[in-house]
């Protein structure tokens, strides 16, 4: 406020207190400078205590903090003994978290390992809220996060058998055995055959040469113990996460950094990624560097990254064709622009001029003519000569400039894969295993939901199809279409981030695909995540929320007691998880929508 407008309303109104104008704290005493001391100025105002907001702050990150810190250790504490199944037996009880349950009794166990799994869910999404609202500071949430984590990275492996699997090809191979044609139950009685899933030890490894040559080094160098080898790949997932969560927060805009390193640590990574020890771990952090670096311009480095997720786990192929298409679309340096400029050197119509009639004089009409182009000056067709030659010349060049980043990026890609393939013997056998997981049955599939939804129509119609050959017809149906999703994303590509086409095609093959595990929906979340345009960030919200609470192992435990429950719920099961997880679904959208919406109002005002 003007130091005069001051004096007028001191004057107007002597000895009437200023409200409103003056400062907490603050007298008048000063004076404006270049005015003289006879006119007074606002003083500075002075904070002695800290103010509401900042408790407000802190008391809001304490509760998605506390709450994420007692679902991880609910999960740990359950999910870990409810993981075993009859048959394993691991080197370790790990402080009692490994300890057996018994399978033909009722346990209360599922119901604590949920209440944890909800505690996480909820706590994430409050978080991302904070983040949303500008509220969460980017070194605050990475500590949020490390909260999170901590419990998950020193606890036993969580709601999955699968390392044991891992160790059990690393024995493989250090034993010199071929994973790709023998599954582990050719080790015989040994302890890395005897901890894993018995569900996959007469299957073969789908894993590419990569991730199979890490699971070599990683027994080696345990000594063969299976314990040593499962402490290794949680050292290695531990890592990955790191590196997931920084590529995803480095590609973000500086001030939505809090929100993607928000949404790069969801239940999916913490609880599957990282408890559990998946693979995934290890493929989307190299792909998630890959597509960094390709957002970057560095696209020898991109490939080779990209290459090597693939040589973990085939899906990250997908990426490779993405960023070798997306190289192609892009305007080369020094090249001639796709469309041709408005403002031409030259007029159209005096460089294309109307054709006039020449000929003899006493020939009849039209014998002999030919037909010319004439331009003022004399020069008879120059002007289309030299348009034409440099029409050519700009077709054949930008004709290069597609091939020439397409003949890089396959050089690159073939180099570094063949130095993957030479890493284990028979490094090209993956190509015959990778179906190996499509043996499975996952009954929350949208796939299988279908097929059974089509079973149960014979009752009602005069259609006749068993469930064998509904679940080939309708993963036939999901491998189609998400072909289809594929090269339309790859059509499109140049209207969207790349990181959001890559995440939108693994995602779509993650839930049409044959099989759904939570851990595959990773695929496509990561690279959402890196996305430009975070208008969807609903969709990841209930995509990861909806994930976490997938493949929760023995949650039939809890109806052991009451008679018919357990096969009534399996031969409803699909219709169940469906219909749950789309309500679910649904839920969370609508929920992330009006908060997001509430956050938009707030940041306005």
């Amino acid at each position: 406020m003007p130091c005069h407008a001051l004096e007028r309303m001191t004057a107007a109104r002597p000895g009437a207190p200023l409200a409103g104008i003056m400062p907490r704290g603050g007298d008048v005493p000063t004076t404006c400078p270049g005015k003289g001391s006879s006119h007074p100025k606002l003083a500075e105002p002075t904070w002695s205590a800290p103010s509401a907001l900042s408790k407000f702050l802190l008391s809001s990150l304490f509760l998605p903090g506390l709450l994420g810190l007692a679902g991880t250790c609910l999960v740990v504490g359950t999910a870990g003994r409810l993981a075993l199944r009859a048959g394993v037996e691991l080197p370790t009880e790990w402080f009692g978290l490994l300890v057996p349950v018994r399978l033909d009794r009722a346990s209360a166990l599922p119901a604590f390992m949920i209440v944890g799994v909800t505690l996480v869910v909820v706590a994430w999404l409050q978080l991302r809220l904070l983040a949303s609202r500008g509220s969460v500071s980017l070194s605050q949430a990475g500590i949020i996060i490390a909260v999170w984590c901590l419990p998950v990275a020193v606890g036993p492996p969580v709601l999955s058998l699968d390392v044991y699997s891992y160790v059990a090809h690393g024995a493989m191979l250090t034993a010199d055995l071929n994973p790709y044609r023998n599954g582990p139950a050719i080790l015989g009685h040994q302890p890395s055959l005897l901890a894993s899933d018995p569900v996959w030890r007469m299957s073969r490894a789908p894993y590419g040469p990569l991730a199979l040559a890490l699971l070599k080094a990683a027994y080696a160098l345990s000594g063969g113990s299976v314990l040593g080898t499962v402490l290794i790949l949680r050292l290695v997932a531990l890592a990955g996460t790191i590196v997931i969560v920084g590529c995803v927060t480095w590609a973000a805009d500086p001030r939505q950094r809090p929100l993607a390193l928000a949404t790069a640590g969801n239940p999916v990574v913490i609880l599957q990624l990282l408890g559990a020890i998946h693979l995934e771990a290890i493929m989307m952090a190299l792909l998630a560097a890959g597509l960094l670096a390709a957002r970057a311009g560095r696209p020898i480095p991109a490939m080779v990254l990209l290459t090597a997720a693939t040589a973990v786990k085939w899906p990250a192929v997908f990426a490779i064709v993405a960023v070798a298409v997306w190289h192609a679309g892009a305007p080369a340096a020094g090249s001639p622009p796709l469309r041709a400029p408005e403002d031409r050197a030259f007029d159209q119509r005096a460089a294309y001029p109307r054709p006039v009639r020449q000929g003899g004089g006493g020939r009849r009409p039209g014998a002999g003519r030919r037909l010319t182009t004439t331009r003022p000056g004399g020069m008879r067709g120059a002007a289309s000569r030299t348009v034409l030659s440099s029409g050519a010349l700009s077709a054949r060049s930008r004709l290069w400039a597609r091939l020439r980043p397409l003949a890089r990026d396959a050089g690159v890609v073939s180099a570094s894969g063949l130095l993957f393939v030479v890493l284990i013997p028979d490094g090209l056998g993956w190509l015959r295993s990778a179906a190996t997981p499509a043996a499975g049955l996952t009954l929350y599939a949208p796939t299988v939901g279908l097929a059974d939804a089509l079973t149960k129509l014979n009752n009602v119609t005069s259609m006749k199809i068993n469930f064998s050959q509904a679940l080939n017809l309708t993963r036939t149906a999901g491998i189609v279409l998400t072909a289809g999703v594929m090269l339309r994303l790859l059509a499109t590509i140049r209207g969207r981030d790349l990181t959001a086409t890559v995440g939108w095609g693994l995602l779509t093959l993650a839930i049409l695909g044959p099989v759904l595990y939570p851990w595959y929906l990773a695929w496509g979340l990561i690279p959402l995540a890196m996305a430009a345009d975070r208008a969807r960030t609903s969709a990841l919200g209930a995509v990861s929320a909806v994930g976490a609470f997938l493949a929760l192992p023995h949650c039939e435990l809890l109806f052991a007691d009451l008679p018919g429950a357990t096969p009534w719920l399996q031969r409803q099961a699909p219709f169940i998880a469906i219909s749950t997880l789309g309500l679910v679904l649904i839920s969370v959208v609508i929920l992330t929508r009006r908060r997001e919406g509430w956050s938009t109002t707030a940041l306005k005002r």
